[in-house]
């Protein structure tokens, strides 16, 4: 349970000394809320961040983490990403062309067994199997990379679902109402919903869209080119469409209940003065820095939970990027020298990786938007 706003200390009374209070009372306020505030499910979490952050791995649990990032953010996150995608891409691109050589060294044998074996039952033979083997091969590096984004995306969703309401509860503790009761849970709703959606309906297209890709690569008589390309576009166009009704959605919502809170936040702070005359204004400033101080905690828990989320989504989002480049790069170099329909092939599947990529992308850029509109409906109180 979070301490009552209005309150500082257990007592639940204001101070008898007069005069503001001080940088120091916030920050007793920020640890008050360290303490008190549950997040051990976010723990699990965390260590994703530790494991890539050097910076989140010295801190012993989430909360002390939050805490250090409300009081002092940059030296809490200081060059904390600053070399990860290049310790993260660098080895899964290596990894990604290493497991396509074998993949285009075949496809170069399809050319080569062109130009050996004349027409024939032995070169139908020998191209059926290598072709085969190169399929085979295509088809494992695609399962793997559909099966990390899919698994991502879940993992996403999952913590999405942990950390909405634990913001909306630090957004209800600091006074903010409106956006508490409105904001917060339909954004959470929302998200959750399309990032469902995504992943019972997007995510199984390009899966389909990815099996029709190596189908139409088996033989010619099979021509299912079309049917990619209308999986592809239809992925497209709902990932488009999911992504501007969120928005709009957040959008619209956001900025009436951010506007309720600011006047009742202001209403309630004039009457006071008005009311109390003796200790009118000494409640008021008390009530401003308990509530900054929550602010500025609430403010460090929506940052920590987008770092999180990224960490949760950073590596397989990289191993899918390498997957895509090492892709386009076998298909560029088996081109000259293969069958024809490998490098069609291994175009289609880079695509569909492609996509792939775009809706995970899609997921943890509409948790960033519910966040950033938490943080922004609370901040406006003191606009």
């Amino acid at each position: 349970m979070l301490v009552p706003i209005l309150s500082r200390g257990e007592t639940g009374t204001v101070p008898e000394t007069a005069g503001p209070l001080t940088a120091e009372d916030i920050e007793q306020r920020i640890g008050e809320l360290s303490r008190e505030t549950d997040l051990s499910d976010w723990e699990i979490w965390f260590d994703r961040l530790k494991e890539i952050s050097h910076e989140a791995a010295g801190f012993r649990s989430v909360n002390g983490f939050i805490e250090a990032l409300a009081e002092n953010p940059d030296a809490a996150v200081q060059n904390s990403f600053s070399n990860v995608l290049a310790e993260l891409f660098l080895p899964g691109l290596r990894s990604a062309l290493s497991v396509m050589i074998p993949v285009a060294a075949i496809a170069v044998l399809t050319g080569l067994c062109s130009i050996v074996f004349d027409e024939g039952g032995t070169k139908k033979l020998v191209l059926l199997f290598l072709c085969a083997s190169a399929i085979l091969g295509v088809t494992a590096v695609f399962s793997s990379l559909a099966g990390e984004v899919d698994a991502a995306v879940n993992d996403a969703a999952s913590f999405c679902g942990i950390a909405a309401p634990a913001l909306g509860t630090l957004l209800a503790g600091m006074g903010a109402a409106a956006s508490a009761g409105l904001l917060a849970p339909r954004l959470a709703f929302a998200a959750d919903g399309i990032a469902a959606f995504i992943r019972s309906v997007v995510i199984p297209m390009l899966l389909a869209s990815g099996v029709l890709t190596v189908l139409n690569g088996l033989t010619d008589a099979l021509r299912l080119g079309r049917s990619v390309k209308l999986l592809h576009k239809t992925a497209k166009w709902l990932l488009a469409l999911a992504g501007a009704c969120y928005t709009a959605f957040a959008v619209a919502g956001g900025l009436g209940a951010a506007a309720a809170d600011g006047i009742s936040f202001r209403t309630a702070r004039f009457a006071v003065d008005r009311l109390i005359p003796a200790a009118g204004g000494l409640v008021g400033g008390a009530a401003d820095a308990l509530r900054a101080g929550t602010l500025l905690f609430k403010n460090a828990a929506g940052s920590a939970s987008i770092l999180i989320l990224a960490a949760v989504i950073l590596r397989p989002l990289m191993t899918a990027a390498c997957g895509m480049l090492a892709f386009r790069a076998a298909a560029a170099v088996t081109e000259p020298f293969s069958d024809e329909r490998i490098p069609g092939m291994l175009d289609g599947l880079a695509d569909t990786v492609s996509l792939l990529f775009a809706a995970a992308c899609s997921v943890f850029a509409m948790f960033t938007v519910t966040v950033m509109m938490i943080i922004a409906a609370g901040s406006t109180m003191f606009g």
